[in-house]
């Protein structure tokens, strides 16, 4: 049996465009199904919409102590190095992925939808 591959796909958009507050990917709904993907034995693969470095919401990082999905996460070398250089999505292809995964967080309703 091959190993499952999961695919997840991130927002690119760092500001609100109304307001020009900063936002991107809810670091908790991406730590904790990565974790759980690859803990399950999936190969975990995150795009973005753009490619780069992913934004992320800094009103979902921990101020003080961190718990303990997102202190993992932060301090992850592997996953600190893939958010900080993703793959466009526009180079990915779906039927290579057993699943797709959305992580949400407000970035995600201006860059995703389309």
């Amino acid at each position: 049996m091959s190993q499952l591959s999961v695919l997840i796909v991130l927002t690119s958009q760092a500001m609100m465009p109304e307001t020009g507050k900063p936002t991107g990917v809810w670091l908790e709904e991406l730590a904790v199904p990565y974790y759980e993907f690859i803990e399950a034995g999936a190969e975990v693969s995150l795009v973005s919409i753009k490619g780069g470095a992913v934004p992320v919401d800094p009103a979902s990082l921990p101020s003080g102590e961190a718990p303990e999905e997102l202190a993992r996460f932060l301090n992850d070398p592997v996953a600190q190095k893939t958010m900080a250089d993703t793959r466009p999505i526009a180079e990915v292809t779906g039927s290579d992925f057993e699943a797709v995964f959305l992580p949400g967080g407000h970035g995600t309703m201006w860059d995703l939808p389309d």
